[in-house]
This record gives C-alpha cells, structure tokens and sequence, in this order.
C-alpha cells in the first residue's frame, strides 16, 4: 500500500483530506509543521507527500528546498491558500510534482496523487 506523508497546517482541512486518501487505501501520515514533516522523512520513505501551505513551523517555502535535499526524488504536491508569483517561483525551482490553488477538486486530486505514487514508486 503506497505510504504518503501529508502536512497540513490549520486544522479545517485534514479531515477532508485525510478521508478521501483513507478511502483511496493510502496509507498515511500525517503532520501538522515542517519539523515534523522533515523528522518523518529523515525516518522513512514514502512514495508521495502532500504539502497544505501556509503550514506551521519554519517558512513553507524555505521548508520545500530542504526537502529536495533530503528527498530529492519525492514526488511532492503542493497545496496552497491562494496563487502567488512568490510560490510559482519556489514550486518551480524546487521541481514541485504539482501545484493545487484551494479549493482542492477531488478528482484532480486523486488524478495527481495516482501520478505522484506511480513515480514515488519507480525511484525507490
């Protein structure tokens, strides 16, 4: 079963998320700030991460640069409030997997993630 590491910072929206990755058999960890999330993937691999900006913790963004270094083949999807050059940028640079405004469509979502696993699994 794919493992997928997800970090949400506010505390609406993960169990909308979590759900419909339960439902999908993933299965899931889940964390609430970027010192979490890197300690997971110090500890562990995983086939896919979801990232719920802005989240608690140091900067999102300076955050997805340090996971590159730690996980540089980790498909990462990125979750986001609202659009900005400033994120473009970072997704960008930092080779994100994909990039989603909220509200998060359901079936892109699940379109993505499916992606997401079947890379996260060949570059293991």
């Amino acid at each position: 079963m794919p493992e997928i590491l997800v970090c949400t910072g506010d505390q609406e929206e993960p169990s909308a998320l979590l759900s419909l990755l339960s439902a999908e058999r993933h299965t899931v960890e889940e964390v609430h700030s970027a010192t979490e999330a890197i300690q997971r993937l110090l500890a562990k691999t995983f086939q896919a991460a979801i990232f719920s900006i802005p989240f608690r913790g140091i900067d999102a963004l300076e955050t997805l640069a340090l996971i590159r270094q730690i996980a540089p083949s980790l498909p990462i999807i990125v979750l986001a409030e609202k659009d900005s050059l400033e994120i473009q940028r970072k997704v960008r640079q930092e080779k994100i997997f994909y990039y989603l405004i909220k509200p998060i469509d359901r079936e892109e979502l699940h379109d993505v993630l499916q992606a997401a696993i079947e890379r996260g699994s060949k570059k293991r």
